[in-house]
């Protein structure tokens, strides 16, 4: 996954080979299951404690925990 540029209200989002989407923090709630479709485990963990300020640290584990 790569993140480009953007501003705190909206980065760019590249899953897999999948092309980049504009992703805003008003849909990341809805999109986080379709981000982190791949890994079960991190979907879980973020369960309803999805906050926007931790996108950041989300990507990290993603990264990381399901290659």
């Amino acid at each position: 996954m790569t993140m480009a540029g953007g501003d705190d209200k909206s980065y760019y989002v590249q899953v897999g080979n999948f092309p980049a989407q504009k992703l805003k923090k008003k849909e990341y709630k809805d999109e986080i299951k379709v981000m982190y479709a791949g890994c079960p485990t991190l979907v879980k963990k973020i369960g309803e404690k999805l906050r926007w300020p931790e996108f950041a640290q989300h990507i990290y584990e993603f990264t990381f925990e399901c290659p």
